[in-house]
């Protein structure tokens, strides 16, 4: 289930035990991002102390699988205010983490109308071929709805878990951040063909001396 931190995190609320007394045990925290500056260019304004209240709340009351949800290409976003909140996201210690891209659809979402185009990011963030990059790189991380999962099971300690996650993710940024370098054909050298041909003509010669093929006759 998707909560709402603001709402969840306040101490007279009573979402939180609600779910847990459902039976709900995994919960999904919405966090996009926890740079201000890019908080206040989409309208949504979510601090780190509120969201940490809240996955307080939620595993106080049994729902002890706590899932993040992260967003690249917000508007004013760069790859290290993206590195900056996974850093403090890491701090509250999630099972998971969920990446996927903005997409800016103001005609389908009203309230996209609100965002200023010109903060959306550029070459200075992920740009729409480095973006196309991650979604290849990362094929086999993708869920149904086209976020990247980064999931680690290689350590018995959660923090080195997500350590290790963290770094997978980075890694698959800053290679989609590298465009692949472009080959261009060359012609072989001179020396190259006569090396060719001198090994055609040996290889040749090998099978002009070879003898014809005698079987044994039984009979």
């Amino acid at each position: 289930r998707l909560v709402d931190t603001r709402q969840t995190a306040a101490p007279d609320d009573a979402r939180a035990a609600a779910l847990g007394d459902t039976g709900f045990n995994r919960a999904s925290i919405g966090v996009q991002t926890f740079d201000p500056d890019v908080q206040r260019a989409i309208n949504r304004i979510q601090s780190f102390d509120v969201t940490k209240a809240c996955a307080d709340r939620l595993r106080g009351n049994g729902v002890s699988a706590i899932n993040v949800d992260l967003v690249y290409g917000l508007p004013k976003q760069s790859l290290e205010s993206c590195l900056e909140t996974v850093d403090r996201v890491l701090e509250l210690e999630p099972d998971r983490l969920s990446v996927f891209g903005y997409a800016h659809v103001p005609h389908m979402k009203g309230h996209m109308r609100l965002i200023d185009t010109a903060d959306l990011p550029g070459t200075e963030a992920l740009s729409a071929g480095a973006k196309r990059r991650l979604r290849a790189l990362a094929a086999g991380r993708l869920d149904a709805e086209g976020r990247v999962v980064v999931v680690s099971q290689r350590y018995r300690s959660q923090a080195r878990n997500l350590e290790d996650a963290r770094a997978v993710l980075a890694a698959l940024v800053r290679e989609a951040l590298s465009p692949p370098k472009s080959r261009k054909p060359t012609r072989p050298t001179a020396g190259s063909k006569r090396r060719r041909l001198k090994a055609k003509r040996e290889q040749s010669d090998k099978k002009r001396t070879r003898g014809p093929v005698r079987r044994d006759d039984d009979g």
